[in-house]
């Protein structure tokens, strides 16, 4: 704000502020991609404890064979666990992938697009120079009594 009331120019504030949106933007998808991962880690979690306390809560007689049962499904659980919790990470690195080629991309287009604007100014300079000679070698020949020299070598051929 103080800068706008500083009358500075308006094309640096305005990349300035551009890229201050898409560094707090890519920050905020970041910190999104890493709470949602925690969540699902978090419900994994819970769902085992539950399923634990409920295991705990039927422990009767025939105890020995369902521990027998709960020891090859608590494995085959573990299994999945490990194998959603190797998906969860997976996707928030794919994620975080994806958020740097986009800021990449960006600044890539940015850069293009600048570039692009400084050689149309360029061209647009030149051609205004080229005008303006053109002009001035009109007025030269216009001139009354101003011979235009053209400086041609001389052939130095020799036909035999």
């Amino acid at each position: 704000i103080n800068a706008v009331d500083a009358a500075l120019p308006a094309k640096p504030i305005l990349r300035a502020v551009r890229e201050a949106l898409s560094t707090s933007r890519i920050a905020r998808l970041k910190w999104d991609g890493n709470s949602d991962a925690l969540k699902a880690k978090l419900k994994l979690a819970t769902d085992e404890l539950d399923s634990k306390a409920a295991l705990a809560a039927e422990a009767s007689g025939e105890q020995l064979e369902k521990s027998r049962e709960m020891g090859h499904l608590h494995g085959q659980v573990e299994l999945l666990q490990q194998q959603a919790n190797e998906a969860i990470e997976r996707e928030r690195q794919l994620r975080e992938q994806v958020l740097l080629a986009e800021e990449a991309t960006r600044k890539a287009q940015y850069a293009h697009n600048e570039a692009k604007r400084q050689s149309n100014q360029s061209i647009e300079e030149l051609q205004t120079q080229v005008a303006q000679l053109r002009s001035e070698v009109l007025e030269l020949q216009e001139k009354p009594g101003h011979v235009v020299r053209r400086d041609h070598p001389k052939c130095a051929c020799s036909i035999m």
